[in-house]
């Protein structure tokens, strides 16, 4: 009786060993179908005061840009209007032969100035104009300009608006699109009634930022062709940044990037495949018996990832600190795009080994990141891309409206914050993607394969020993 239950548990064990992985991930939901109306697009160029410098010239990045990214656009239908305040110029009525491109590039033509305009007083004027078949669009500097608003006031009035409509569209969605562009003329105070505590502004000639703001049903947004693909293919000479918000969790969506380690590319120290090795898609995402180079006790790896389909520019994807690494002893060296088989570490250019190529060409790697420890290797990888506003969309941000002559957005971040608010899924818990590694086997941690082995092989013996004495 006693060596049947030692072969039992032996047997117990012996299978225990052989399932011993992560246990499976939640199958993924998928993301609606798309409805693939086609939408009309109305267009809001705001002409107060601290636009006119933009307007001087059709040769501005201004005019050129604009011309080149609206009328690319994918819609039934293309209506533009110069806004100020309450007061709405519609640029189409009488002059249906007039290419589109025409009247962006002539604005100057158009253009009413008026001294002092409220962004306040027009964003939820072009909100309201979006419904279930038409996008808006609102093309201005930002400025935090009505002069009763505070700091903290102002962010709530713009939550307000913005959280009503979701309220009534659980699908609204905004894209935020950061431009540059030569600015000529005299720039305008934020507030008649403050020109008593500013000075006088001096006429400028610089590069100063503005926004196109894109409102509507987050499906028919996408079916305006508005992705970073998209964008990027029209060379916009301007553009600094673009980002979007929706009520999408990225985290629950099936698609997430191929990725794979490479075992040779610029590694340090040695590693093997782990026994539960690979994916569906026979990519190396495991790996055991992490051995630290034996000098400096320092182990290095790559991961070859495909960002293509995240819908955030290049410089958001390359900026370590938009990463999260939750993993003892490792941190990100770098995240570099590829050019080919190319890549940039620590400042010098360099090719990926020739026996990484195949897999690398396999998931159709966009970037390489490469990951370092300087301690003995105890612990799992777990890295995710922060799903997050960006550096570069609030880098013209400034709270001191004595910087208005220069190139900065006064209060553009209770904007953005504004936004955060209406979404939650942009705060820090939010990720595009987590990617794990399992370690098997590390130096300084439990070996439960050693373990599970010298079990076995005690049960084992004691059971030959039992029956060799029944003998």
């Amino acid at each position: 009786m006693t060596h049947r239950l030692l072969l039992f548990f032996t047997l117990f064990i012996v299978t225990s060993c052989g399932g011993r992985h992560l246990k499976p991930d939640a199958p993924k939901k998928t993301l609606k179908d798309v409805n693939h109306i086609i939408p009309s697009l109305k267009i809001y160029i705001e002409d107060g005061g601290s636009m006119e410098g933009f307007f001087i010239d059709p040769n501005f990045a201004f005019s050129s840009d604009l011309s080149k990214l609206l009328t690319n656009l994918n819609s039934s239908s293309k209506e533009i209007n110069l806004i100020c305040n309450n007061s709405i110029k519609n640029l189409n009525d009488g002059q249906n032969s007039l290419k589109f491109s025409s009247y962006l590039s002539n604005l100057r033509l158009y253009g009413r100035y008026c001294g002092e305009s409220s962004f306040e007083k027009m964003l939820p004027i072009v909100i309201n104009k979006a419904d279930k078949n038409t996008v808006t669009i609102f093309v201005s500097d930002y400025i935090q300009s009505s002069s009763d608003l505070t700091n903290h006031i102002a962010g709530d009035f713009i939550s307000n608006i913005i959280s009503n409509k979701i309220k009534n569209n659980p699908d609204f969605a905004i894209s935020i699109l950061k431009f540059n562009s030569r600015f000529k003329g005299r720039f305008f105070y934020v507030s008649e009634k403050r020109k008593e505590i500013l000075p006088n502004p001096e006429p400028i000639d610089k590069s100063k930022p503005y926004y196109v703001w894109v409102f509507g049903d987050n499906d028919l947004i996408q079916n305006l062709n508005l992705t970073q693909n998209k964008i990027n293919s029209l060379q916009l000479t301007g553009l600094k940044d673009f980002s979007s918000y929706n009520q999408l969790r990225y985290d629950d969506i099936e698609n997430e990037p191929d990725w794979a380690i490479l075992q040779h590319t610029n590694s340090i120290g040695t590693f093997r495949p782990a026994r539960d090795s690979k994916d569906k898609s026979n990519n190396l995402i495991n790996i055991s018996n992490v051995k630290p180079d034996r000098l400096d006790n320092e182990f290095q790896i790559s991961i070859a990832i495909d960002l293509s389909n995240i819908p955030i520019p290049e410089k958001y994807k390359v900026d370590i600190n938009n990463y999260h690494l939750n993993s003892k002893g490792f941190s990100i060296q770098s995240i570099s795009k590829l050019k080919g088989f190319n890549y940039t570490f620590a400042g010098n250019e360099m090719t990926v080994d020739n026996k990484d190529k195949q897999s690398l060409s396999k998931i159709k790697a966009t970037h390489i990141i490469v990951l370092k420890s300087d301690q003995k290797v105890v612990d799992n990888i777990e890295i995710s891309l922060k799903r997050a506003v960006s550096k570069e969309l609030l880098s013209s941000n400034s709270d001191n409206e004595l910087q208005l002559g220069d190139s900065a957005t006064y209060g553009f971040k209770n904007f953005t914050d504004a936004i955060s608010k209406c979404y939650p899924n942009y705060q820090n818990n939010s990720y595009y993607f987590t990617k794990k590694i399992l370690i098997e086997n590390a130096i300084g941690g439990f070996n439960w394969y050693l373990f599970f082995t010298v079990l076995i092989t005690i049960c084992v013996s004691v059971i030959i020993f039992i029956q060799f004495k029944k003998r």
